[in-house]
């Protein structure tokens, strides 16, 4: 049995150290907060969407490696945001609804770890 959660917060670890901009971590959590909100508000096809137009690459990896790993609790066979891939993730309502809630608990993680991130960068100023 896998910990999700915990799962869950180590690819927001990850999104954090993979993104380009670790000098503005204030950055990473108003991108993690649109994205949060557009996959809330008009669901996972169009997070992705957003997240390639605006080049969040980072983010988008971040997420495919989740859906890959062995540990995944949805597995997907192409890559994010193929449309394959996303029809992987809402194949039926339980699969999508366990898809966004492991995305909407990545996002926050990422915006949690963010906010850490700037507090400990005002710290050290």
């Amino acid at each position: 049995m896998v910990n999700l959660d915990y799962f869950a917060a180590e690819i927001a670890a990850s999104i954090l150290k993979n993104y380009p901009d670790a000098s503005k971590p204030e950055k990473l959590d108003t991108i993690s907060t649109a994205a949060l909100n557009i996959l809330q508000e008009q669901g996972i096809y169009a997070m992705f969407l957003w997240l390639k137009e605006k080049r969040h690459d980072f983010i988008i990896n971040a997420l495919d490696a989740f859906f890959h790993s062995e540990n995944a609790p949805i597995k997907i066979s192409g890559k994010l945001p193929e449309h394959s891939a996303c029809q992987d993730l809402t194949r039926n309502l339980k699969y999508m609804f366990l898809a966004k809630q492991m995305i909407e608990l990545i996002l926050t993680y990422t915006r949690h770890m963010a906010k850490a991130a700037k507090a400990a960068q005002a710290e050290k100023e």
